[in-house]
């Protein structure tokens, strides 16, 4: 029996055939769906419910007022957190906050179906991705506005359509993996790291390029990179909270170029580092969930060596960033390497389980379905052990500490009050004003996280003007 379409004739085995494959793809994604559902559902009961410190309280206010933030400029984290602020519900800094919750659970989702791609299995993907999920800096990272959700997103885009480029050597899917990697430059500069995972596809695989192909990802690269018009656009009106100051070309090409950045942070210095990269993953994966990191890494590089390659290329590459990259923070810099991780942990529990369900078989002594559904059940301990473990510790959602240490400070300094304070307190303060109108009439300087100024001097023409100049330190507490 044949069937008539409008490319020929199709028998119908090969009809029935496409259904099923039409159909398992289908069902692929409403798991993963699922799976990011859940997810943000979690985050959002451990949502901040306003605004927060440092740079958290900075992009709730910039993505309010359209500003510029911090070196560097992060245009399209600004733009998609002020679309949040148009939802009909919540405090703005609320809404800016949300963006991270869904964002992270949409790379969630990702995940998942990165991990059911290479092994067809939807409990090993589930427990790879949930993994991910309710990793510690993962999940911290979702409860507040940081670029930390939105760039691990691009980072499992720009994956899952490499991965895909490289099993079909499809066009469609480099170019989309191109307009990704450029719209992920515009939020965070730690998407680099999938590129040279991704040029060692490209060069195993370059006699399926096209010149046609890759022309038209250098202009989708160049189209996502095209938010940075933000910048100059922006700046050249004066936005109320501004890091491109003075508003010049000059400012404007630093911030892309990151060269606001002081050097002093990139220094190579294993001795003092090297703890971060065991000490967090071991915390936020277990060792438990390492080790089987390393079988699904085993059995990813038998499988496909390139596959492989890629995440452990990944791994590596932020393992250095980490070693040389001397921020305060830097374990929020340890999410890409996660993802890695986690896709094999994903890996090797696919194996776990077929290797179970391949004893069962060859025993014949107990019903291989029982066999994998108790092998099942002790993965799935792995995220579910994260999941008790660190929600009251992540949990934000009844943290008023910034907001109330705002309007305290600010209900007691005077009319056309100085405060001068660091960039860890001044979000919080610039939110009240700038968001809410609240005290507009306060000066608020975060001078003591300029490097090198003197604070005196700063302060001598507002002391000679007459007006009061105060000091104000914000509560600090961990944030992992």
């Amino acid at each position: 029996m044949q069937l008539d379409t409008p490319r020929g004739r199709l028998s119908a085995a090969a009809f029935s055939q496409t259904r099923v494959h039409v159909g398992a793809g289908l069902i692929a994604w409403l798991a993963a769906a699922l799976a990011g559902a859940t997810v943000f559902a979690v985050y959002l009961t451990t949502l901040a419910p306003t605004v927060m410190w440092y740079d958290m309280g900075e992009f709730a206010t910039t993505s309010a007022t359209l500003g510029i933030a911090h070196n560097t400029g992060y245009p399209l984290l600004i733009l998609t957190g002020k679309a949040f602020t148009f939802l009909p519900f919540g405090e703005t800094a609320w809404r800016v906050n949300l963006m991270s919750a869904a964002f992270t659970a949409l790379a969630i989702a990702m995940v998942f179906g990165i991990i059911h791609d290479l092994t067809r299995d939807y409990v090993s993907a589930a427990v790879g991705a949930l993994t991910l999920a309710f990793a510690s800096t993962i999940w911290v990272n979702a409860t507040w506005a940081t670029s930390y959700g939105m760039n691990l997103f691009f980072t499992a885009v720009v994956t899952r359509l490499m991965l895909a480029w490289w099993r079909e050597r499809s066009p469609r899917a480099l170019v989309l993996a191109a307009l990704a990697f450029g719209l992920g430059i515009c939020n965070h500069r730690l998407i680099v790291l999938v590129a040279p995972p991704s040029l060692l596809l490209l060069a195993l695989g370059w006699r399926s390029l096209t010149p046609k192909a890759c022309g038209l990802a250098g202009v989708a690269f160049l189209l996502g990179l095209s938010v940075y018009v933000y910048l100059p656009v922006r700046g050249e009106m004066d936005p109320q909270l501004s890091w491109a100051r003075p508003a010049e070309w000059g400012t404007y090409w630093s911030m892309f170029l990151n060269g606001q950045t002081p050097g002093e942070y990139w220094s190579l210095n294993v001795a003092d580092r090297i703890d971060v990269l065991w000490a967090y993953p071991s915390y936020d994966l277990t060792a438990a969930g390492l080790a089987l990191s390393a079988v699904g890494a085993a059995v990813c590089a038998v499988r496909s060596r390139a596959v492989a390659a890629y995440f452990a290329l990944l791994v590596l590459l932020d393992a250095a960033v980490v070693e040389a990259y001397g921020i305060h923070n830097i374990y929020n810099y340890l999410t890409p390497g996660y993802l890695a991780l986690c896709v094999f942990i994903g890996i090797g529990a696919s194996w776990v389980i077929a290797t179970t369900r391949r004893a069962a078989e060859a025993r014949m002594s107990v019903r291989p379905h029982v066999s994998v559904a108790g092998i099942a059940a002790v993965l799935a301990l792995l995220p579910a052990f994260l999941f008790f473990r660190n929600y009251d510790r992540v949990d934000r959602s009844a943290d008023y500490n910034a907001a109330d240490f705002a309007r305290t400070t600010l209900d007691r300094v005077p009319a056309n009050a100085v405060i001068l304070t660091d960039s860890w307190a001044a979000p919080p303060l610039w939110y009240a004003q700038l968001v809410e109108g609240y005290r507009r009439d306060v000066f608020v300087s975060p001078i003591f996280s300029v490097p090198g100024e003197d604070v005196a001097a700063f302060a001598r023409p507002y002391l000679d003007q007459g007006r009061s100049v105060y000091i104000a330190e914000g509560l600090r507490v961990s944030t992992s």
